[in-house]
């Protein structure tokens, strides 16, 4: 040993390392307790498959409505459509057959106090005026 170096104390160095030893098990123990009272829940990965599969049933609910909103509307359109082409007939008499037709069908629907004022005044009965095909055809 070297003069004025001071002497190596191994048992102040082994009791110091096994109190860091039994810290560092006891913070473990402390881990695995509050790991254990988290349970299944407290993991990320629980909780990203759980959040997942809620937007996906979010996701799910929100197409339902979307489709289902498209329906009508189309459905709605194609009512409309149907209807314009019915009156389009130049004849409020033919009109009439033709709503009376749709109605009986059940593609459009009709009340019943103006379907009976337009079968006691058939002239009127709503009409457009009829568009010929000689017309728009393009002359040679």
């Amino acid at each position: 040993m070297a003069r004025g170096a001071d002497p190596i104390d191994f048992d102040a160095i082994s009791t110091e390392f096994d109190l860091k030893v039994a810290e560092a098990k006891l913070k473990y123990l402390e881990y695995r307790r509050a790991r254990r009272r988290s349970g299944l829940l407290g993991s990320p990965l629980t909780l990203s498959v759980i959040g997942a599969a809620l937007a996906l049933a979010g996701n799910v609910v929100v197409a339902y409505v979307n489709g289902a909103n498209t329906i009508a509307a189309e459905r709605e359109s194609t009512r409309s459509a149907l209807l314009v082409e019915t009156l389009r007939t130049g004849d409020p008499e033919q009109s009439l057959r033709m709503l009376q037709l749709l109605d009986w069908l059940e593609l459009i629907e009709v009340p019943g106090d103006v379907m009976a004022r337009y079968r006691d005044n058939p002239a009127s009965t709503p009409y457009l005026p009829a568009t010929s095909a000689t017309a728009t055809a393009p002359r040679p």
